[in-house]
């Protein structure tokens, strides 16, 4: 039974965002600044209530994930699949007798981003609008399609040397099959179908909460634009006083627009890829 509630969460948590988004288009209420409406209470025409500038919060943060977190996300997707195509690419291009002269030039690219990979993310993005010289969305996205790539990259490396000297791998080279069949089938649609998409999750979760904590330091999404960082750290002054209303329902959204990802890890389970190892003939039909 509570396995059963736990595998539903995340599909409800994916279903009622477009319920909410929907929702946001169709209630009586603006997000602009009204000063005579600040921190009112929640009520039927403001159901979050209203920021420290009037603006309806329940509007201001979705606000937030549709300008800033939904376009991450979309960096996010972008980087992963530049990343793993990019990097199995380069495995068959090294493979190939002909491309000795690509080899010494990929593996000092390679070495490139194994030290790129170490820079932590915050300190990269930090850097990275100092030197766009301001902040926003722009070098923030910049910086997280250059970290999301590099690691997506690296980890298709990482699965291939694991994986290539299996037996099936082996069996299937020396029955003459090509090695971009191998990594199609038995890397990406296979073994490595389940560790990719478990890295998309933590990547999109990551880019909410480190989009947040660049935001609230002020180097991040600019007000009149609306982010979870900035929501909070307008609100500062309030928390001092014992006025908590902002900061919860915003931590609230942050940890629900957090976890909406998970739905990925659902449709995982609900229609996993065959396991192709070992069914090595079938590559010779492509």
């Amino acid at each position: 039974m509570i396995k059963t509630l736990n595998s539903k969460i995340p599909l409800c948590l994916a279903l009622s965002f477009p319920f909410l988004w929907a929702l946001t288009l169709f209630l009586p209420i603006k997000s602009s600044i009204r000063p005579m409406d600040q921190m009112l209470s929640p009520s039927p025409s403001h159901p979050l209530g209203t920021d420290v500038m009037g603006r309806d919060l329940f509007l201001r943060l979705f606000e937030a994930i549709s300008g800033a977190v939904l376009p991450l996300w979309g960096v996010v997707v972008l980087a992963s699949f530049v990343g793993i195509m990019l990097s199995a690419f380069f495995i068959c291009l090294r493979k190939r007798k002909e491309s000795v002269f690509f080899k010494g030039p990929i593996g000092l690219f390679e070495g490139l981003l194994i030290c790129f990979g170490a820079v932590p993310f915050g300190i990269l993005a930090f850097f990275w609008s100092y030197f766009h010289d301001f902040a926003g969305l722009l070098p923030l996205g910049e910086a997280l399609f250059l970290i999301v790539f590099v690691r997506c990259y690296l980890s298709v490396q990482y699965l291939y040397l694991e994986d290539s000297k299996k037996e099936f791998w082996l069996a299937h080279k020396a029955m003459g099959g090509q090695l971009f069949q191998r990594i199609y089938s038995y890397g990406l649609l296979g073994s490595w179908y389940s560790k990719l998409i478990g890295e998309l999750v933590f990547h999109l979760q990551m880019a909410v909460i480190v989009e947040a904590a660049i935001s609230y330091l002020g180097f991040g999404v600019q007000e009149p634009m609306a982010s979870f960082g900035n929501i909070l750290t307008s609100h500062f002054a309030y928390y001092l006083k014992g006025d908590y209303q902002v900061l919860v329902f915003t931590c609230l959204f942050l940890m629900y627009t957090c976890y909406l990802p998970q739905a990925l890890l659902l449709l995982k389970k609900v229609y996993p890829k065959k396991n192709n190892q070992w069914k090595v003939n079938t590559l010779f039909t492509f």
